[in-house]
């Protein structure tokens, strides 16, 4: 959403400099980061994007040197007449129906780039996805989830980020019922009888 955002401010600005004769003009986005995004020149995701619209804006005060632009923030999804016409426009450019190739500017004519960060961030909530289905066919899960209802989630992790390594190995033998207790030694065959001795 947020590269469509800037991928629009370069649009506007594109149909700005098609004009013949402009002394002024005010760009509208709902998009509070993506005006933001417009007044840094590097180290940002999506920056080469921030970059076009800097470029066209150049182009347009290079065409037009007394031109007064202003980029202003409307709200969102709140009836506005402009916005709504605007968001009926990006749904029909999002089903296919979008301008022709050449009237596009050159950085709207090709898939953009992708985002490191991006990918990483799609990649851990599959693996986190895939995790959680593996954990809960596992027989241990339903042992766990009457213990810990979150599980699996990174509440164990935090709860034992200070403990001791024996110590956390210890919570895990009990929360999986593998503790070396009569109970389980039992189970295992390791001694004869599941009542402790000691009790």
């Amino acid at each position: 959403m947020f590269e469509a955002e800037l991928l629009g401010l370069s649009l506007a600005a594109k149909l700005i400099n098609a004009e013949a004769h402009v002394r002024s003009v005010v760009i509208w986005a709902d998009s509070q980061a993506a005006i933001l995004a417009t007044r840094h020149t590097r180290g940002m995701p999506r920056q080469h994007l921030v970059n076009v619209f800097h470029d066209q804006i150049c182009a347009i005060c290079h065409k037009h040197p007394s031109i007064d632009i202003v980029l202003r923030w409307m709200p969102g999804h709140c009836n506005l007449a402009g916005n709504e016409c605007a968001d009926e426009e990006a749904n029909r450019a999002a089903q296919g129906a979008s301008s022709p190739l050449h009237q596009l500017p050159a950085s709207c004519r090709r898939e953009p780039p992708v985002s490191r960060s991006a990918v990483r961030q799609s990649h851990m909530k599959k693996v986190k996805v895939k995790s959680r289905i593996s954990f809960e066919s596992s027989p241990r899960f339903q042992r766990l989830c009457h213990i810990n209802p979150s599980m699996p989630s990174s509440r164990f992790r935090l709860d034992t980020t200070n403990a001791e390594r024996w110590h956390m190995l210890m919570l895990v033998q009990l929360r999986t019922g593998h503790v070396p207790l009569q109970k389980n030694l039992s189970k295992i065959g390791r001694t004869d009888s599941p009542v402790c001795l000691a009790c």
